[in-house]
Parts: C-alpha cells; structure tokens; sequence
C-alpha cells in the first residue's frame, strides 16, 4: 500500500474527461494508494481528479507537500502552453509536478521527445491516446505514481501564509510565479518582473500588499520540509 497524500491534476479535452477521470480512480483502488480529497481535512477521502479548464487553474489549491501528478493530453497541453505569458515555456508548465503522464498521439511530436530526453525525463511518462480507453492505461498511472512517489520533489518549499499572499497576487502575477518557483534556479527577479508585465518596485510594492517576502527572498533556492 502506498501512503502519501496523492493529489492528481488532468489537463485534457472535455471528451477525455470520464475516461482519464475512471482510468486514475481505478489504478489508486488497484495498487490501494491513500489520496484525500483536495480541500478536504478528513484523511482518507475519495480519490479526486481536477479537470485544469486553463493553465491558471492547473495549480489551484495545489499543496506543495502533496505528491502531485498531471495527467495531460497533449494536444489541450499545447493549446494552453500558447496561452501563458511570456517567459513560460512548455517545460516550465510541466516542472515542479513529481510525476506527469502525458496522452499523445501517434507518432510521437517532435517536441516531445525533446522533453522526454531532458531533465524532467524521470518525471514523465506517455501513453497513447488510443490506449486510454482500455484497461492497459492504468498501469501507465500506476507505474507514475510510484516513481513520483519515490522521487524527491522539485519544488520551492512555501509556508502556508506564502500560499495565502501568493493567492492574493493578480492573477498574471500568480500564474507567473507559481511557474518560477518550480524552476527557481532558471529565474532571476529581472525576469519575474519582466514576465510579469510591470516594473521591479510595482512587483515588490504588490509582494508587500499581499504579505509577501520579497521577490528575491521567494526565488531563493529551499530545500522541500
């Protein structure tokens, strides 16, 4: 049995959404992980799958000690990549996730496979959108969430008072920020401020009014609890 608060987050066309939702629900009941319900204090909860219906919703009341998956197809993948401010690549969107399993089809992007041969590699896995509608996708969940399970994670630590400023940042702001503290080494405050669309003092005048430390303190480099 595996024991970790799993939270599972889906990225993929509304036509996706029962089959992936029924294919997650079923691997957790198979290999008996524990994954309460995001939002809920009783542990133990029902598995619960999020549909992201955009990328600002794809971190939603995420909590950061959590073994987060994304499940994302990769075509809704691609169409909200394009939609993110500047300074956010496609890679940025899938860092910081311990494990990510991404529906493709055939034959594989070029793209992809790009992804698949750099850092976030052991992070990720595929699966063919032809085979989530059979029983063999499951195992694909199952074997992801056991490596990301293992894997350390690769996110900045937060306080919970730092995810409550955090949410009380405009929106833009937010988006932007939750994508560099999961590549904090690639991002520097000039960048931040840049990718966000306002000046250094703007950025930190709003940090201030949300409770937040400073933007350089936030991007600093923490070790996860």
């Amino acid at each position: 049995m595996m024991t970790c608060q799993l939270v599972v987050r889906t990225l993929v066309r509304r036509s996706l959404h029962a089959a992936v939702s029924n294919a997650v629900t079923a691997a957790f009941e198979e290999l008996e992980i524990s994954s309460p319900r995001v939002g809920n204090e009783v542990p133990g909860a029902p598995a619960l799958v999020e549909h992201a219906a955009s990328p600002t919703e794809l971190y939603a009341r995420f909590p950061y000690s959590a073994c987060a998956i994304l499940v994302a197809d990769w075509v809704r993948f691609c169409e909200c990549a394009e939609q993110v401010p500047n300074g956010i690549t496609p890679e940025s969107l899938l860092a910081g996730w311990d494990g990510a399993l991404l529906i493709v089809p055939e034959p594989l992007p070029v793209e992809l496979r790009t992804l698949l041969h750099g850092r976030l590699a052991p992070r990720l896995s595929v699966a063919l959108l032809a085979d989530v509608y059979h029983s063999r996708f499951r195992p694909d969940i199952g074997r992801l969430a056991a490596v990301a399970a293992a894997l350390p994670s690769d996110r900045a630590a937060l306080s919970a008072i730092e995810r409550a400023g955090i949410e009380a940042l405009p929106v833009r702001w937010r988006v932007v920020l939750l994508h560099a503290l999961r590549m904090r080494n690639e991002w520097s405050v000039k960048r931040l401020h840049a990718a966000c669309g306002v000046d250094r003092r703007t950025l930190e005048r709003g940090f201030a009014k949300a409770a937040l430390p400073s933007p350089a303190e936030l991007l600093r480099p923490r070790p996860m609890p």
